[in-house]
């Protein structure tokens, strides 16, 4: 069973009638402790606390659970003025004001990701209102989006000189899931332009603000 974690809010959903789940608190980063609670038959609530190494994925052992799991897809959004991309000299992608993503796709997302970051997003209140506070999302303003793979965004600089992207997922579960974020993000009904898969890429765009995010999808995933 699985418990759906989101940077909105560290609050469990509980997952069936059936789930003998409590609750589950996971803090980011991973090197912050994470615990699971664990309902007995009896109704006993045990508690487990196991210190995080830097990059789990095995957290450790409850009483009738075998791992605990953390998934996260991730979106570097910057508020543009303008943007673009291009591709062996030719523009396949333009927008003015909206949103920048460079979307980062790690080896264990899944398209419940994909979508938690697209309501995310085009609901997220970075522009500026009349008062000049940022309190309009980009549905609210009209504003479009370009979407492009970054696959670096999973590169972990831990050890040597040379990064490492072993976090990131394989090119064809990442395409497909790429993909399904760009059909998603289309459906809110805003304009959606993109880059081009695996291609080389030279992105150009005028940061407003300057705004920059990092927004995660953060899942927990309790096995039996």
């Amino acid at each position: 069973m699985s418990i759906n974690k989101t940077t909105a809010g560290f609050f469990p959903q509980l997952c069936g009638a059936n789930a003998r789940l409590h609750a589950a608190h996971l803090r980011y980063p991973y090197r912050d402790a994470v615990t699971c609670y664990w309902l007995t038959s009896i109704g006993r609530k045990q508690r487990l606390l196991h210190k995080a190494s830097p990059d789990p994925p095995f957290i450790g052992h409850v009483r009738g659970v075998q791992a605990c799991h953390i998934h996260t897809m991730r979106a570097l959004i910057q508020r543009v003025t303008e943007a673009h991309v291009e591709v062996d000299g030719s523009n396949v992608g333009a927008i003015g004001p909206g949103m920048l993503v460079l979307l980062g796709i790690g080896s264990s997302d899944t398209s419940q990701d994909a979508d938690y970051l697209v309501n995310k997003i085009v609901e997220l209140r970075i522009f500026d209102d009349h008062q000049g506070k940022m309190n309009r999302s980009l549905r609210e303003t009209g504003g479009s989006l370009l979407v492009v793979s970054q696959f670096t965004l999973y590169g972990d600089c831990g050890k040597g000189r040379r990064p490492s992207f072993d976090k990131a997922a394989p090119p064809d579960i990442a395409r497909s899931l790429y993909e399904h974020f760009v059909k998603r993000a289309k459906t809110t009904g805003l304009t959606v332009k993109s880059g081009v898969f695996q291609a080389a890429m030279l992105v150009s765009l005028v940061n407003d603000g300057p705004v920059t995010l990092l927004c995660e999808s953060i899942r927990g995933t309790i096995e039996e």
